[in-house]
């Protein structure tokens, strides 16, 4: 889905005190490193002095994604001029490929900068990428960026009178599984649970059978425990959907079901990453069920939204194993298809108490206050990692023979800048 995203990141440099120089991809969802661009034009004054940051926050991070990108090395081989065979290409360009800081500096405007590391904007938890990269010497800083990106494409969902009706629903669960690529297999084995479980019918399903000219039923599995019987999905209905559907809703949706079964990008493995889908109940004043890495629901309750361990068993957020996770899913929906009536809309409730929280000042300001203070903590700490770039920078300078060079004067004033505020003292947060 590619959606602009320019006004979330002048967003993102405006809440820190201190200047920053913020890198994104382009288009928005690309991860080539050939496709980073600065996010706004700056002077050679900002561009040396201000931290460099790279914006991974709407993607969840990949480390081993740079190897062996084929896309990639057209814009190698044109940058270096390789005249080898492809075999050689792909083995000189092998080391190349990662997001690391080496690597960074093929960038052209990142080799302007007098900082040695960079700063990397995401938004996981519990995630083995992120120690790669804060081994690979990034300064890492987290904030729910998807927070922040529903609260304006779900806007209308706080005014919208058609939501949360005190009804009571026909259908006792929304399932959205449009996509079933990469890192969201899970879902189809999700899915032959349900026709397992006879929940079928009490379900409402967002269900493709092709994505990206792929079927299901030719899927290659790459957790083998996934694996399932595909004659069993041919129950539930085919639909075409849209791509960008995610970051829309429909009220009858949410008023004709209980609640939502929300299916995360990430879910098998130990990595939190929640995104629009389930800010998208959230907004829409739905219950729900995670489905996402353990600790998934503890994330939510961190950030002061209430989940629904009176009504339910909640325990399948802490099974680690993804499989398990799953199947106590499947069970904790037969055990609310049971529930009666009235317990149902006492579930409405709490729903309606998220999303009301979901648009307040207060949640908005909770976001912004741990990104201000984790920039401001990465700022403070990037001070200590100006050495080499610097030095080499200054040594150019030096051997310049025009003083008097709009672009000398400039550098000079920057190093001077860069003099004073490496002084910094360590803020308190």
């Amino acid at each position: 889905m590619s959606i602009p995203l320019d006004n979330l990141y002048h967003w993102v440099r405006d809440q820190s005190h201190y200047p920053l120089s913020l890198y994104v991809f382009r288009p928005h969802g690309s991860k080539k490193i050939s496709s980073m661009d600065n996010l706004s034009h700056q002077s050679v004054h900002s561009i040396r002095s201000a931290p460099p940051v790279i914006c991974n926050d709407q993607e969840p991070l990949n480390y081993e994604f740079y190897h062996w990108r084929l896309e990639n090395f057209d814009f190698f081989a044109e940058k270096y001029h390789f005249k080898d065979d492809v075999k050689t290409i792909m083995i000189d360009v092998h080391s190349l490929l990662n997001l690391d800081q080496k690597n960074l500096h093929m960038v052209p405007l990142l080799q302007k900068t007098y900082y040695d590391r960079s700063i990397l904007l995401h938004s996981e938890k519990n995630s083995q990428d992120l120690i790669s990269y804060q081994q690979q010497g990034f300064i890492c800083v987290h904030y729910w960026c998807h927070a922040i990106i529903s609260r304006d494409w779900f806007r209308y969902a706080q005014h919208d009178n058609k939501l949360c009706l005190m009804r009571e629903p026909t259908i006792d669960f929304l399932i959205h599984a449009r996509d079933w690529s990469g890192t969201r297999e899970y879902r189809l084995k999700f899915l032959e649970l349900l026709v397992d479980a006879d929940l079928v019918n009490q379900s409402k399903i967002m269900f493709q059978s092709e994505v990206d000219g792929n079927r299901f039923d030719q899927h290659r599995f790459n957790n083998k425990n996934f694996q399932i019987d595909h004659n069993k999905l041919k129950s539930i209905s085919i639909q075409s959907i849209p791509s960008w559907s995610s970051a829309t809703y429909d009220a009858n949706d949410y008023n004709d079901c209980l609640i939502s079964v929300v299916l995360e990008t990430i879910f098998d493995g130990s990595k939190i990453h929640l995104t629009e889908k389930i800010c998208r109940a959230l907004a829409c004043g739905h219950a729900f069920i995670l489905a996402a890495g353990p600790g998934s629901l503890k994330y939510l309750r961190h950030y002061r939204f209430k989940t629904f361990s009176d009504f339910f068993d909640e325990s399948y957020d802490d099974e680690d194993d993804s499989l398990v996770r799953l199947q106590k899913i499947v069970k904790v929906m037969k055990t609310i298809q049971s529930l009666p009536m009235d317990q149902k809309l006492k579930i409405k409730e709490i729903a309606d108490y998220n999303r009301r929280w979901f648009f307040s000042n207060e949640f908005h300001s909770i976001v912004a206050t741990e990104l201000k203070d984790n920039l401001d903590a990465a700022y403070v700490e990037m001070q200590n990692h100006i050495g080499n770039n610097y030095r080499a920078i200054r040594a150019a300078l030096t051997k310049r023979r025009t003083p008097t060079d709009d672009i000398l004067n400039e550098d000079k004033d920057a190093l001077s800048w860069i003099r004073t505020n490496r002084r910094v003292k360590k803020i308190e947060l």
